[in-house]
């Protein structure tokens, strides 16, 4: 039973380090295809979202059911709370990273908007805080 929680814990680490990576892609495609205003790039953070969306499903129901089955305490227990936090939050950046994209065309369409120089700040630092998350 010990062993079965251990696995079930690693493998919610696993699943929600892959959701980071999604939410840096659509993030980095996002950003990018401003910067260098390519608007056909944008539709690539689309099926990005949809693997967001449904990592986030899968790891919000696998959290309830360790809760209700293995019921946890201690150290077990924040982490698992911690990962429920962690995981509302990239399915929110992603959601944002799709609103970059749905914008991106006003943006893209006015020749006289130059936001490439904070946008390349901006991004960078968003990409590092959820890597390093």
């Amino acid at each position: 039973m010990e062993r079965r929680f251990e696995t079930e814990l690693q493998d919610l680490k696993s699943r929600i380090l892959e959701m980071g990576g999604y939410v840096e892609q659509a993030i980095d495609i996002a950003t990018q295809a401003l910067q260098e205003r390519n608007a056909a790039k944008l539709a690539s953070v689309h099926p990005l979202e949809r693997k967001i969306n449904h990592a986030h499903v899968v790891i919000d129901n696998a959290c309830v059911e360790i809760l209700a089955r293995q019921s946890p305490f201690a150290a077990d227990l924040r982490l698992i709370i911690a990962i429920i936090k962690i995981n509302t939050d990239l399915e929110r950046m992603g959601d944002q990273a799709v609103n970059i994209s749905y914008n991106a065309e006003h943006y893209l369409a006015d020749k006289k908007i130059d936001i490439a120089a904070d946008l390349t700040k901006m991004g960078h630092a968003v990409r590092v805080m959820v890597r390093n998350s």
